[in-house]
């Protein structure tokens, strides 16, 4: 099993997948970290991506990095504790920027019941985070 928090962080960004009236939506994120033995996100509050999960919490992840590609899907569930956030914000400086210039419209959300595919070549692992 890879440590799939650091395959992202090498990939540099991750694309989250959400939908939406049915349709799928994408979008690039950067920022990722392991804490309390889950994975974490940020998002802006007023951003359709965040109206998209409380409106249905399932999402996939996907990352590419050296040749191989990761695949998350799970429940993505809202953490507000400013605890949390502000564990985010002192790993990301981007972050860091964004709620000093904006104030406190970001959220923290982690996966709930994720699934991991990862694959290499023809090779494929999968397992349950």
């Amino acid at each position: 099993m890879i440590d799939v928090v650091q395959f992202i962080k090498e990939a540099g960004m991750f694309f989250l997948a959400t939908s939406e009236n049915g349709q799928p939506k994408q979008r690039p994120f950067g920022g990722v970290m392991l804490l309390n033995d889950r994975i974490y996100f940020d998002t802006n509050t007023e951003k359709s991506v965040y109206k998209q999960m409380t409106a249905n919490p399932q999402v996939s992840l996907c990352a590419f990095s050296k040749g191989c590609w990761m695949r998350i899907e799970g429940r993505a569930v809202p953490d507000h504790s400013p605890e949390t956030l502000d564990a985010i914000t002192e790993r990301n400086p981007m972050l860091k920027k964004l709620r000093e210039k904006e104030g406190d419209i970001f959220t923290s959300l982690y996966l709930e019941d994720a699934t991991v595919e990862f694959h290499s070549g023809e090779k494929c692992e999968s397992w349950k985070l």
